[in-house]
């Protein structure tokens, strides 16, 4: 018998990068520099133009070193917040931090972990589960942490994710796979893999993840989990590094969903900083409108997720778990119908296009360290990424790789055809999701799988083809149509399948999320959906 030990270990030497000279010296372009990128660029400059636009160019030199100073001056490298990396059995921790919150406040006594891409306090280690980024201290906290330790939370730890959050599967992280505590030979979905670990095996209350395609619910469900991904807009992304702001989520996760309503009410509100959230953003209160009455809500089921065999949305065992769903939801006094949208997979393809045309090259271009969407930015970030880069590529994620330069070539278009295409028909999808939901006669919530089958299980003997293929894989086919649409969605717990959680997803017209809580609480067993049962010990793993 043997058992999975942790594959973390200590973080590797070169963390912080050197403070540098007084100022970071930016060096003007030379005449050959401007020629070059002026052919890359398909400019029109004769030899002359670039010898003139060197000159000028040297008058950018003072403003560069003017701008460098004062951001170094009020931007001094953060003291180290005091952290260990994880050595949990589930693999599921990256840094151990037991921040206290407020002595009394809502949240008082519940423990949270976060997603490793959010930055817990100014200097607490952000890892996103890259050796590109493990070891970077953050400027200063996000939101949402702060937010949550004000109310009285703890937030115990960081949770590990996929390779720079681009994976679906919790087993791409550069310190191996996240274990999913009902079967330790399976993982939990990914990239919120090691927070959806932590809660559903005890260790936290709740968890703040991130969710760029459905990589918040997806865990969740693999988990035994509830986790609500609220309207977008509504909660912060600042102090969180993210992909894109078209798909990048806040969501939380429990097993209770009165600590979901709770948590997600604190979060949410506007800061002043994330742009996506308009001049006039007021905090939300979904805890003290939550009744668990269903009485009369109209749910649609669409028809196309659940179907079946060797080319459909879902599995058997799953499909049968959804429906079993419904007649509990139809039994608790839901009105239950079923509604077709025949472009329901076609959210999909939308999706994938966006990322390799848009997502993959913005994290490329930014470095991880802006973004367009929030006030600030994260400088040394971009420098650490950017070194580590050049020193070492192969530690870039390989689904980043294949999504940049092979997926994301524009196949003889210009570039930004394929990005403004997809974004066009975003608006096609979102009329067809929305359109049973609104005129007469309309549903308060549709209802779907929220993955298609169990967590894969560990496979460490794949190919690199396969590894990959799995890597991007279906898991996202229910669940990215809500992050490009902007709706809320939520995953609730539909009990196991071969030993391991399934879930049903609900969704929404924009700020209709109490219907879609309600509906977790009405199916919530009284003490909270179940944890995972003690360790399996007897288990035997084959890592």
């Amino acid at each position: 018998m043997t058992h999975p030990t942790p594959v973390r270990r200590a973080p590797h030497a070169g963390h912080w990068p050197e403070p540098g000279p007084a100022y970071d010296h930016w060096e003007p372009p030379t005449p050959a520099d401007i020629a070059a990128k002026a052919l890359h660029e398909g400019f029109a400059l004769t030899v002359g133009d670039a010898e003139r636009y060197a000159d000028l160019g040297r008058t950018f030199v003072d403003v560069h070193k003017r701008v460098a100073r004062r951001w170094l001056a009020s931007r001094p490298v953060p003291d180290p917040l005091p952290s260990a990396p994880g050595d949990d059995e589930y693999n599921a921790v990256a840094h151990h931090l037991n921040l206290r919150g407020a002595a009394e406040g809502p949240l008082s006594g519940t423990r949270i972990v976060l997603k490793s891409t959010i930055a817990a306090a100014p200097g607490a280690p952000i890892e996103a589960g890259s050796l590109l980024v493990d070891g970077h201290r953050a400027p200063a906290a996000a939101t949402v942490a702060t937010r949550a330790l004000d109310a009285g939370a703890e937030i115990t730890c960081t949770g590990c994710t996929d390779n720079l959050c681009l994976a679906t599967t919790g087993d791409t992280g550069a310190y191996g796979p996240v274990l999913n505590p009902w079967n330790r030979s399976h993982t939990t979905w990914g990239s919120s893999a090691g927070p959806a670990a932590l809660v559903t095996a005890g260790e936290a209350d709740a968890a703040i993840m991130v969710d760029q395609a459905g990589s918040g619910r997806t865990p969740a469900a693999g988990t035994g989990l509830v986790s609500l991904m609220p309207t977008a807009g509504l909660i912060p992304m600042t102090g969180i590094v993210g992909f894109t702001p078209r798909q990048d989520r806040v969501a939380v996760a429990s097993r209770h969903t009165r600590t979901v309503a709770l948590l997600s009410s604190t979060l949410s509100g506007g800061d002043g900083r994330d742009l996506t959230q308009g001049p006039y953003c007021p905090p939300c209160d979904w805890a003290s409108g939550l009744t668990g009455d269903i009485r009369g809500l109209r749910v649609g089921v669409v028809t196309e997720s659940l179907t079946t065999g060797p080319d459909g949305a879902c599995d058997d065992a799953v499909a049968e778990a959804v429906w079993a769903r419904v007649a509990d939801l139809a039994r608790l006094g839901a009105e239950i119908y079923e509604v077709s949208i025949p472009d329901y997979a076609y959210a999909v393809d939308l999706a994938m296009l966006l990322t390799v045309h848009g997502g993959a090259q913005a994290l490329l271009a930014s470095q991880l360290g802006s973004s367009p969407t929030i006030v600030g930015g994260d400088p040394r970030l971009v420098k650490q990424f950017a070194q580590r880069r050049a020193a070492h590529p192969e530690w870039m994620a390989e689904t980043v790789q294949v999504s940049a330069a092979v997926a994301g070539h524009n196949g003889g278009q210009p570039a930004g055809y394929w990005l403004a295409i997809t974004q066009d028909q975003i608006l096609e999808i979102t009329a067809a999701f929305d359109a049973p939901l609104v005129g007469p006669g309309r549903l308060h919530a549709l209802l779907t799988p929220t993955v298609h089958s169990t967590p894969p299980a560990l496979a460490p003997h794949l190919t690199p083809d396969e590894r990959l293929a799995r890597a991007l894989g279906p898991g996202i086919r229910h669940t990215c149509v809500h992050n490009l649409t902007g709706r809320p969605a939520i995953t609730i717990p539909a009990g196991l399948v071969n030993g391991l959680p399934v879930a049903v997803q609900l969704s929404a017209l924009s700020l209709g999320e109490q219907y879609l809580l309600n509906a977790a609480l009405a199916l919530e067993p009284e003490n909270g959906y179940p944890a995972a049962p003690a360790p399996y010990h007897d288990q035997e793993i084959q890592l």
